[in-house]
């Protein structure tokens, strides 16, 4: 598997994983015991609460840390011309600002799932 991220976009990632590490101890030692869940259904539980918890903890992350612009002056040494460049927080070619609400799109496509199969 490959991870294209620029700027902080990598941020979104171990976000994911800490909270599919949260989400595991909960679904093991609450859900999947006292509800009698299959393990299919115990997977899509935990992705469905990871994504959820990935979405509470990205949306303010996205919306006031990434925001922020971050410039850099660039000297081509060649003419002497000043550049200024802005550097973007991507993961996989998505802004981070994007990202909470694909995690919501996933918490309700894996939620459902727990009830289907």
């Amino acid at each position: 598997m490959v991870l294209i991220w620029t700027g902080r976009g990598i941020l979104v990632f171990f976000i994911f994983i800490a909270m599919v590490v949260l989400s595991m101890v909960f679904t093991i030692t609450e859900s999947v015991t006292r509800y009698g869940l299959t393990d299919n259904q115990g997977l899509n539980l935990t992705v469905a609460i990871a994504a959820l918890l990935s979405a509470i903890v990205t949306f303010p992350m996205g919306r006031l840390f990434m925001k922020q612009p971050r410039e850099k002056t660039i000297t081509d040494s060649r003419t002497g011309q000043a550049y200024i460049v802005q550097t973007r927080d991507t993961f996989i070619w998505i802004d981070v600002t994007y990202w909470s609400y694909i995690f919501v799109v996933i918490a309700v496509i894996m939620a459902v799932m727990v009830f289907i199969f």
